[in-house]
């Protein structure tokens, strides 16, 4: 993952740091066609990840999009973060994603967000809420990836109605 800076001005209003060469998923699926768009079409990152790095460079994308990938799913289940979806995935042209980078600066902050997690309990979240055996929170965690990864409708539908609202706003 390639941390970026953000900062809250207000309700719903807030700045991002620009990622330079970077694209969200959703402009990637667009250029498959309706399909790639409603997300029918699930070979147009990899055509795009293609396109954009020929022989061996390809692997190595595909490598390191999906460490990202699986970065971005532990991270952002871990923080509690619910709006994920393709418009706020971004991808640089060469699958970067430098996932280590956020592990460090979480080290490096470790007391911080040990004490923010700890004034977070109370607010009922599940991710925060530690199961008594680690089997059970591995089982939380791996149905909710499946559940995700293996045809749960409801982040496909998600995304799809995402991905049409943001083509009429446009």
């Amino acid at each position: 993952m390639l941390p970026y800076g953000c900062m809250s001005l207000g309700d719903r209003v807030g700045l991002i740091n620009v990622v330079r060469s970077s694209h969200i998923i959703m402009q990637i699926q667009c250029k498959g066609g309706l399909k790639g768009a409603l997300q029918y079409n699930i070979s147009a990152l990899h055509k795009w990840l293609k396109d954009k790095n020929k022989g061996e460079m390809y692997d190595l994308a595909v490598g390191l999009f999906t460490r990202s990938c699986a970065g971005y799913c532990v991270t952002t289940f871990i923080l509690g973060i619910g709006d994920r979806h393709n418009s706020n995935i971004m991808v640089k042209d060469d699958g970067q994603g430098m996932w280590y980078k956020a592990y460090l600066a979480i080290r490096q902050h470790a007391n911080l967000f040990i004490n923010l997690f700890s004034m977070m309990l109370g607010s009922g979240m599940p991710e925060l809420q530690l199961p008594t055996l680690p089997t059970s929170a591995l089982d939380y965690f791996m149905k909710r990836m499946n559940d995700a990864h293996h045809g749960g409708w409801t982040p496909k539908m998600d995304w799809i109605f995402h991905t049409i609202c943001q083509h009429a706003l446009n």
